[in-house]
């Protein structure tokens, strides 16, 4: 099933970057989801970046809209950051050129490339950064021995209907209604926390899988290699990360639905 809808996915890709390459973008973005798409661009902005004054003058939000054809947060936001962020080195200019010529001419390249990045996603509350920054804060550890409660009442729940079957049936109900709410509970508090990390191991896996097409998408383009070696190189440092991020955080970018319906069962 998770194979098939992975193909499903594939394909929709495809068949969406026919359809909006070389083409505007006439949907508007959401109030709020402008400001998470700014998020990257305050935290790098510089003295050369276009304020926000200029930037309102030109109408450069329609702009940035009308280019928006991203299908990744940190696509749209890196593109938010470079329509504010100006250029004046001659090499980096030319590096640009260099990038969006070879894509304009090398089409399976470009959808290849592109249906990978799509598997990051995009995160509509909240950029990235802002998620980083939430996780890394100091926060109050939480006991478990409300945990270690719920499964004692359970266990002995389920025991009882053995000595009582009604009342134990009865009991057992209840404790896994009481086990199930809990869990909503306590899911809700930690979700960022767990939606950022599960981001994080998207944008992991989808570098792994891209570095393994370098040859396939590059065409020996020397200056793209140079940026696949940089991709390499990061998903080499997190590689401990993603190996150690356990059943919980397992990447979704691998996972269908129906699965994250059974992992949700077996944690409740």
């Amino acid at each position: 099933l998770g194979i098939r809808e992975e193909k499903n996915r594939k394909k929709y890709i495809r068949l969406l970057m026919k359809e909006r390459y070389g083409k505007r973008n006439e949907k508007s973005t959401e109030p709020s989801h402008k400001e998470c798409i700014k998020s990257y661009y305050l935290r790098h902005k510089d003295a050369d970046s276009v304020d926000d004054i200029t930037w309102n003058d030109l109408s450069m939000d329609r702009l940035f809209e009308q280019m928006n054809q991203t299908f990744s947060s940190a696509g749209e936001e890196d593109l938010y950051y470079m329509l504010r962020t100006l250029r004046f080195e001659e090499a980096s200019l030319q590096c640009l050129e260099a990038d969006v010529s070879f894509f304009m001419k090398e089409q399976e390249c470009r959808e290849t490339l592109w249906e990978q990045l799509a598997g990051i996603g995009k995160m509509d509350r909240y950029s990235i950064y802002d998620y980083l920054e939430f996780t890394s804060a100091n926060h109050e550890s939480i006991s478990n021995k409300e945990h270690y409660f719920g499964i004692l009442l359970t266990v002995s729940s389920f025991v009882l209907i053995f000595f009582h079957t009604g009342i134990g049936i009865l009991v057992f109900l209840a404790v896994l209604a009481y086990d199930i709410l809990r869990y909503y509970k306590v899911k809700s508090k930690i979700l960022p926390y767990i939606s950022t990390l599960r981001h994080v191991m998207r944008m992991i896996y989808t570098a792994r899988k891209v570095s393994s097409l370098q040859k396939e998408i590059t065409k020996g383009n020397n200056i793209l290699t140079q940026a696949f070696v940089s991709i390499t190189d990061a998903e080499n440092i997190l590689r401990k990360f993603s190996r150690r991020s356990g059943y919980v955080l397992e990447s979704e970018a691998v996972n269908s639905n129906m699965m994250g319906m059974f992992r949700d069962y077996f944690n409740m």
